[in-house]
């Protein structure tokens, strides 16, 4: 199971508007879901649920300076307990962080699901590391004993909506 089939079950063809009414896209999408732009349509789910409007602007995707971003861990340990993963692109090659909070969906696929997480403004930047070319990355490790990411945990949401409708 990848991540992109992860976020299609249980994001996009619960929350997208041209997926809930739509069972043969729905099912197009389970099967095929590397076909699909799934970031982009993980956007247009937040901006329906959360009442606010996709821009894809500089620094933020959302009207209210919001960002959505998705990401993984690895499925092998980094060490007994831990499994390392990253939020990438969170500061551009010119130093520009995200203008506001990170709508962030983590895939767990040791688990198979999906972990939400609104990270306000004023808590992740002290997390930015230099990544590759220069672009800001977070860093986290998710725990198998405790199953969750420590670093995150004041900020976990319990279902999408929570996510979609967080605001700072």
């Amino acid at each position: 199971m990848s991540k992109a089939y992860c976020l299609m079950r249980d994001v996009i063809k619960n929350f997208h508007p041209d997926f809930i009414d739509n069972q043969e896209l729905s099912l197009f999408g389970l099967l095929r879901p590397e076909l699909f732009n799934v970031e982009r349509l993980v956007e247009e789910s937040l901006a329906a649920v959360g009442g606010y409007t996709l821009i894809d602007g500089e620094h933020q995707d959302f009207c209210d300076g919001s960002d959505s971003k998705t990401s993984s861990f690895s499925p092998n340990p980094s060490s007994a307990n831990s499994h390392t993963g990253s939020i990438k692109n969170v500061r551009t090659a010119g130093g520009n962080l995200k203008a506001g909070p990170l709508r962030v969906l983590i895939y767990n696929p040791l688990e198979l699901k999906t972990h939400f997480y609104f990270l306000p403004r004023s808590f992740w930047p002290l997390l930015v590391s230099k990544g590759y070319g220069g672009l800001g990355i977070i860093n986290y490790s998710y725990n198998l004993r405790s199953q969750d990411i420590p670093r995150f945990r004041n900020f976990k949401c319990n279902t999408f909506e929570k996510l979609a409708t967080s605001k700072e």
